[in-house]
């Protein structure tokens, strides 16, 4: 109704957190919050990286 943005910041210094929250509040940021997103990278990740579909196969 009002229109609204929504904006990501990537901070990978954790420490400045509240930081970047304030600098998005007091130049008019509302409802403004932090996520901690835990990423795991690598084969690890793939789904079914170590699944073998034909046991023919080596």
């Amino acid at each position: 109704m009002n229109g609204g943005m929504l904006l990501w910041v990537h901070a990978p210094d954790p420490a400045k957190d509240a930081e970047i929250v304030d600098i998005l509040t007091r130049n008019g940021g509302r409802d403004v919050h932090i996520h901690v997103v835990t990423r795991i990278w690598g084969v690890a990740a793939v789904p079914f990286n170590d699944a073998q579909p034909d046991p023919l196969l080596r």
